[in-house]
């Protein structure tokens, strides 16, 4: 970025999720969300990548497969959620 632009400029993920499509097989298996979610944020993290936004937290989309909160069942949080939160606690302590 630097030789071609004369600076650095943020380098980040402006959506990511498992898949983009209705996968309930992987959407609904909690050992993979938290398997996946775990791998995915220690590759964006070992790489620095200054911002990653996760899609989405709850609007249905993939038919509920890639929310992180459960509407059905009193908006809990799902496993990718819970990886999620884990994972950034514990950068966070490492960081701190």
């Amino acid at each position: 970025m630097r030789k071609d632009l004369g600076k650095v400029v943020p380098l980040g993920i402006t959506e990511w999720n498992f898949d983009p499509g209705r996968n309930d097989a992987l959407g609904g298996n909690p050992t993979f969300l938290e398997q996946f979610t775990q791998a995915a944020l220690a590759a964006m993290i070992s790489v620095r990548l200054d911002f990653a936004a996760q899609f989405d937290t709850q609007s249905f989309s993939g038919y509920g497969t890639l929310d992180m909160f459960d509407g059905g069942n009193g908006d809990r949080p799902k496993a990718q959620f819970l990886a999620l939160q884990d994972t950034i606690r514990r950068y966070r302590a490492r960081a701190g």
